[in-house]
């Protein structure tokens, strides 16, 4: 896209702006290992040291999660990732 306008030039701007990337000091920890829960869940470490827990799914979103990336391709990186898990979706 070779934006002409000042409109167009801005719309550009925030859709660069708004790409999802991982946040500053984001640790990924890995899967959770012996919770005899159902589904997978993967742990993350925040820069303030809070540690969270994340579906399979926004694991992925996550992991792809990359402002260099267009968002088509980290759409079908989650998708590609989230189909082979073999789980019948």
């Amino acid at each position: 896209m070779n934006p002409t306008t000042a409109s167009d030039r801005a719309t550009a701007s925030r859709t660069n702006e708004s790409r999802w990337r991982q946040a500053a000091g984001l640790q990924l920890l890995g899967q959770v290992q012996g919770s005899g829960m159902r589904d997978p869940a993967y742990l993350v470490r925040r820069a303030d040291d809070q540690v969270v827990q994340l579906s399979e799914l926004l694991h992925l979103v996550v992991v792809h999660a990359d402002a260099s990336r267009p968002a088509a391709a980290t759409a079908a990186a989650v998708s590609e990732g989230y189909g082979q898990s073999g789980r019948g979706r």
